[in-house]
C-alpha cells in the first residue's frame, strides 16, 4: 500500500517532533545527574534542629572577573573580596578597642549574610539562616581588636572563607581564615572568637573536632536562646559519677595539658574575660580541651555507670537518672556550683558529653 504524499509528511513531522522530546529528557537526565555529582562534593548542610546554626540551600554564584589594577599594592588588594569585588571592607580606622565601636553591625539592619567558600570545583556561596545572624554579629564586633592583633604572613595563608553582609544598599565583607582562626582587617589579622571559630568549622569541615565543637556549641546556642527552665536542685548526685574514666575535670585539664598527644590546634578571643585562650585536640581519641571544656566524641570513654556516645535517651535514664536541667537536646547534671557533666543528643541518641567548668 503507497502512502500519499501529506500521510509521508505528517509521519515525519510526528517522527522529528518525538525525536527532539527524547534529546530535550535526556538533556534534563544528564543535567540532573551533574547537579548530583557537584551536589555529592559539597560539605553536608547542617539542620537547624541539629545545631543551631544554620546554613540554608545553595545559592549558585558566579565568579565575577577581578577587576582590580595588578599595580596597586599587596595590602590594597588584602582589602578587596576577589570574587565580588565591588564588596566594601569594614570602615576601620585604627586597630585597637573593640570593633563593634568602630563599626556597629550589631545596630545595623542587616538583610542578609551570605558566606562564600573555596571548594575543589569552584566557590560556592551558601545563605546564613536568620537563626545565626547573632552568632556572627556578635563574634565579630564583641572583637577587642588591642588583644586579639597578631602579626601573620598573608601570603601563606590558605582556606579563606568571605562573609558577606547584605545591609540596605550596601555589601560589606571580612575575611575569615580556617587555618589560623583569624579575620582580617586593614591588611592585619586578628584571631576570631570561639563561636565564630566553631560556626565556620562546623561548616567548612564538619568531621573535625573542631566542627564537633561547633555542633555541641550550637546546641548550646539552641538551649541559651530557648525560655530558661528552673533548674532542679532536689536532685542532689555523688561527684565520682560525673568522672570520665576515672577522672574530674580538673584531672583531665592537668592531663591534658602535660600530655603532647594533645595538639595545640587553634588560639581564640573569649569575649567573657577578654583573653586569649588554646584549643587543644587530640583527633585519634576524638577529645577536645578548651579552660572551660573538655569535650568528648567517641565511645571510646565512658562513665563509673556505663554512660557513653552512642546510647539512647531511655538508657541514660534507666542508668543515671534525670538531670538537674534539661533544655532540649541538652542535659545537665550539677556537680557543684562551677562543675557540670553535659549530655548532648541527636536523633535522642547521645552525640556528645562535656565536663565543664564556669
Amino acid at each position: 500500500m503507497r502512502l500519499e504524499k501529506k500521510e509521508i509528511w505528517f509521519i515525519s513531522i510526528i517522527l522529528m517532533l518525538i525525536i527532539a522530546l527524547m534529546m530535550i529528557l535526556i538533556n534534563i537526565w544528564s543535567s540532573e545527574q551533574q547537579n548530583a555529582a557537584e551536589d555529592q562534593s559539597l560539605p553536608a548542610a547542617q539542620s537547624e534542629e541539629d545545631s543551631g546554626m544554620v546554613l540554608e540551600p545553595v545559592e549558585e554564584l558566579t565568579k565575577q572577573e577581578e577587576s582590580a589594577d595588578a599595580s596597586k599594592s599587596e595590602a590594597h588588594l588584602q582589602s578587596v573580596n576577589p570574587h565580588f569585588p565591588e564588596d566594601l571592607p569594614f570602615p576601620i580606622e585604627k586597630t585597637e578597642g573593640n570593633l563593634g565601636d568602630q563599626f556597629p553591625l550589631d545596630k545595623m539592619s542587616v538583610k542578609r549574610i551570605s558566606i562564600m567558600v573555596s571548594l575543589d570545583n569552584g566557590v560556592r556561596g551558601y545563605t546564613v539562616s536568620p537563626q545565626s545572624y547573632r552568632v556572627l554579629v556578635q563574634g565579630l564586633t564583641s572583637l577587642n581588636l588591642s588583644t586579639t592583633k597578631t602579626e601573620m604572613n598573608s601570603s601563606a595563608l590558605a582556606s579563606d572563607v568571605y562573609i558577606r553582609f547584605h545591609l540596605d544598599n550596601e555589601m560589606y565583607f571580612i575575611k575569615y581564615n580556617l587555618d589560623s582562626n583569624t579575620v582580617e582587617l586593614n591588611g592585619q589579622h586578628f584571631y576570631a572568637s570561639r563561636n565564630l571559630m566553631s560556626y565556620l568549622h562546623l561548616f567548612c569541615r564538619p568531621g573535625t573536632l573542631l566542627g564537633m565543637f561547633g555542633e555541641m556549641r550550637g546546641i548550646d546556642v539552641n538551649a541559651e536562646d530557648a525560655p530558661a527552665p528552673q533548674e532542679d536542685m532536689t536532685r542532689v548526685y555523688d561527684p565520682e559519677r560525673f568522672k570520665i574514666q576515672e577522672k574530674n575535670f580538673a584531672e583531665w585539664s592537668r592531663y591534658i595539658s602535660s600530655n603532647s598527644d594533645y595538639k595545640e590546634a587553634y588560639r581564640y578571643y573569649s569575649v567573657s574575660d577578654d583573653n586569649m585562650k588554646t584549643v587543644r585536640i587530640h583527633e585519634e581519641e576524638g577529645i577536645l580541651s578548651t579552660p572551660s571544656t573538655i569535650l568528648f566524641t567517641k565511645n571510646n570513654v565512658s562513665s563509673p555507670d556505663g554512660i557513653s556516645i552512642g546510647m539512647s535517651e531511655k538508657e541514660v535514664l534507666s542508668m543515671l537518672g534525670s538531670p538537674n536541667l534539661s533544655q532540649g537536646n541538652k542535659w545537665s547534671y550539677t556537680i557543684n556550683d562551677d562543675l557540670k557533666f553535659n549530655l548532648y543528643f541527636t536523633e535522642e541518641n547521645l552525640r556528645y558529653i562535656t565536663l565543664t567548668s564556669e
